[in-house]
């Protein structure tokens, strides 16, 4: 259950990025400190431009039209073009996680941890990221194993895969689905075992592109917050700068986080959604 729920209202756009890049370009940072906050400032923006071009790609397949009770079918080549821009999506989100990670590994004095993988940089930031809310941090999680399934099929049950929409939601998606597995984990981790409109035994929709950026720079500005106050702390002139300070100063009004401002598409609540064997699919 989530406390919120409807359309996402705000997006994360560059403006955001651009005011973290002035912000750090007077800076007295090491050129490998520097490096990683670049290396993170550009794969946020390139995290930005995908989720645009997932958007893009949508933007050309048609819409349902409600007043005749009628779908129009995506052809089989718009659903490819979309699960093919999806993937990479996703991938981009990994990356940009990774240089997220990358940053606190070249400021270990301020965070006192350093990681090799994406899934402890997660379970860290629920626990010590006081900003980063449940909802967020759950959907960063569901986004690293959506895409741990999209790039490592040999670690897991084989899958196929459909584009959905939904009543509300008109915007159409990616479903993975497959067949139950063999052994104690049948089910891939974060999928729901059931069949999707009557396809496969389990299904695991894509978490929104929107959401999940949003979610992402969330994370970014909290860690980019503490290494300004690190930084500050070098100074004898700005000892007493804090956290709260950091995050108003990185985070211009372009960009509201609350969670009260958006509605995560992809985490909704089950009890208001219609069995899956009712959903319209396609493919």
């Amino acid at each position: 259950m989530h406390e919120f729920s409807g359309r996402i209202s705000r997006y994360a756009n560059r403006h955001v990025i651009d005011e973290w890049v002035r912000c750090f370009d007077g800076l007295p940072l090491n050129r490998f400190e520097r490096l990683s906050v670049q290396a993170m400032t550009e794969e946020c923006e390139r995290l930005l431009t995908m989720r645009d071009r997932v958007d893009e790609v949508r933007d050309r397949i048609p819409r349902p039209i409600e007043e005749v009770y009628a779908w129009h079918w995506p052809t089989s080549r718009q659903q490819r073009e979309l699960f093919n821009v999806t993937r990479d999506f996703f991938e981009a989100y990994y990356s940009a996680l990774s240089s997220v990670s990358g940053v606190i590994a070249r400021f270990v004095p301020a965070f006192g941890v350093n990681f090799s993988d994406n899934g402890p940089l997660l379970k860290w930031a629920r626990a010590e990221i006081s900003e980063l809310t449940h909802d967020r941090s759950t959907e960063l999680e569901r986004a690293r194993v959506f895409r741990a399934l999209l790039a490592h099929p040999q670690q897991f049950p084989a899958y196929d895969w459909l584009t959905a929409t939904r009543d509300g939601y008109e915007y159409i998606h990616v479903v993975l689905i497959g067949p139950k597995g063999r052994g104690k984990n049948p089910y891939p981790p974060g999928t729901s075992s059931e069949p999707f409109a009557g396809h496969g035994d389990w299904h695991f929709e894509a978490p929104d592109e929107v959401s999940v950026s949003n979610c992402l720079m969330s994370l970014a500005l909290s860690v980019l917050a503490r290494v300004w106050v690190a930084i500050a702390h070098r100074s004898h002139f700005h000892r007493q700068q804090t956290v709260e300070y950091g995050l108003r100063r990185l985070n211009p009004a372009y960009l509201d986080l609350g969670a009260h401002a958006r509605g995560v598409q992809s985490v909704r609540d089950l009890e208001d959604l219609p069995p899956a064997s009712e959903l319209p699919a396609f493919r």
